[in-house]
């Protein structure tokens, strides 16, 4: 991880203890990474907090993917409007709970 590093995507990742991401890989990613364009991470127990930090120091991102992340708040969607002033792709954005809340 690093400044120059411009595409992240981080699928089903586990530490040791078989733990889904967190908030934790969050804030390192947030505070190694400043230059992405690509982001990504899927079937994690990262919350809007932890998403926060990372759209905040990269604001260039342009492509996002949130596939299969159940811990995402509904204030995500404004969130993401607040900090990705050049985001043309959003994947898979979807909050479990009603079969209403898909955004794609």
């Amino acid at each position: 991880l690093g400044p120059s590093l411009t595409c992240l995507e981080l699928l089903d990742v586990r530490d040791r203890n078989h733990d889904y991401l967190s908030n934790i890989a969050m804030d390192s990613i947030a505070s190694h990474c400043g230059g992405l364009e690509t982001f990504g991470f899927t079937d994690s127990c990262v919350t809007t907090l932890g998403l926060e930090g990372v759209l905040r120091n990269n604001p260039g991102i342009t492509t996002l993917n949130l596939s299969r992340n159940i811990m995402l708040g509904f204030d995500t969607v404004d969130v993401i409007a607040s900090y990705l002033p050049r985001l043309e792709v959003l994947r898979d954005y979807h909050r479990v709970g009603n079969g209403n809340d898909w955004l794609n």
